[in-house]
């Protein structure tokens, strides 16, 4: 396949990285150091059992439009840059162009969708991606090592809901598949979104909050038990929406904590720590808008996005603090 990868970070850089590798067509959009240092020596990907290879793109570049028309566009910026992405993506889709969002929120595929016909948008809810450790440089697991900690990771499209393996949707899963990920196929995506939404979502507010690592989450309990209630929130505008969410999401939750590094933080909360505009409250402000539509009150997400609110402005450029 032909595969841009828009947006080369920890997830998506690591997945077209190890896509080449299988031995498909890679091209990559990036910008700032990170660009850079592609174009000058290829993607790097270090793993963190030892060893690693490097990638060399067919093209790496800031500008969509010099990339051509490709077979799979996988859309790997931050939640609240999807909207404007899904739109300066379009000079590389034609007809039987596949865009593909794995964004931790839930409401990606359907932004995509406003803009690239929904039965050609397929969303995973991947696991076992990795961290931009320096420009031009990925830090990730060595998916062809088996590890029973790693869930699977859930692929399929919005439109038709409950599609199946579809042609397309069998097309990424092999590709996948062949690069390393354990893929399933739910009878609804929705559903498994949502499982993975909850407890990320839940563990990056409370560690931005918390300013903490998960080895100090897991053992002060407050915070946990904090954690726990936040996801379950999620879970409840799920129920509410008519989402079959289970119980997995929060056992996925109590499997990070207990099992996850000590010094692992999550992509979102890390942005934030640093400064940098982040996923944290685009994901408890999308909990608070639609549990408000739904009549689910929200108090813990609530407080998650008020705590957060102010210094996610100031990284934004949208309020000056005084001196």
């Amino acid at each position: 396949m032909r595969i841009a990868v828009y947006g080369a970070g920890g997830m998506a850089g690591s997945m077209g990285a190890r896509l080449w590798q299988a031995g498909h067509d890679l091209a990559i959009i990036a910008r700032g150091e990170h660009l850079k240092a592609i174009q000058q020596g290829g993607l790097r990907i270090e793993f963190r059992e030892g060893g690693g290879f490097t990638a060399t793109p067919r093209v790496a570049t800031d500008d969509p439009s010099k990339v051509g028309l490709v077979d799979l566009v996988i859309l790997g910026v931050k939640a609240w840059q999807v909207p404007e992405a899904a739109r300066a993506l379009l000079p590389m889709v034609g007809p039987e162009t596949r865009v593909m969002t794995i964004q931790n929120g839930v409401e990606a595929p359907y932004q995509v969708a406003e803009v690239v016909p929904a039965e050609r948008v397929i969303t995973g809810a991947m696991i076992g991606g990795g961290e931009v450790v320096r420009p031009g440089c990925i830090r990730a697991r060595n998916l062809h090592i088996p590890d029973p900690n790693l869930p699977e990771s859930p692929l399929g499209q919005i439109a038709p809901e409950r599609a199946g393996r579809t042609d397309s949707v069998a097309r990424v899963q092999d590709a996948l598949q062949d690069a390393g990920w354990r893929i399933v196929l739910p009878e609804d995506i929705r559903v498994a979104l949502w499982n993975k939404f909850a407890p990320y979502a839940a563990f990056a507010g409370v560690a931005a909050v918390c300013r903490a690592p998960n080895g100090v989450l897991r053992q002060v309990q407050e915070s946990r038990a904090l954690m726990r209630r936040a996801a379950e929130e999620i879970v409840a505008v799920a129920h509410a929406q008519g989402i079959a969410v289970g119980k997995e999401s929060l056992e996925l939750l109590e499997l990070v904590v207990n099992t996850w590094a000590l010094t692992f933080i999550n992509s979102a909360a890390r942005d934030f720590l640093a400064g940098r505009p982040s996923e944290v409250v685009d994901f408890s402000g999308s909990v608070l808008r639609l549990g408000r539509a739904a009549g689910v009150p929200t108090p813990v997400n609530e407080f998650i996005y008020a705590a957060l609110l102010p210094q996610e402005l100031k990284a934004l450029g949208q309020i000056a603090w005084p001196e």
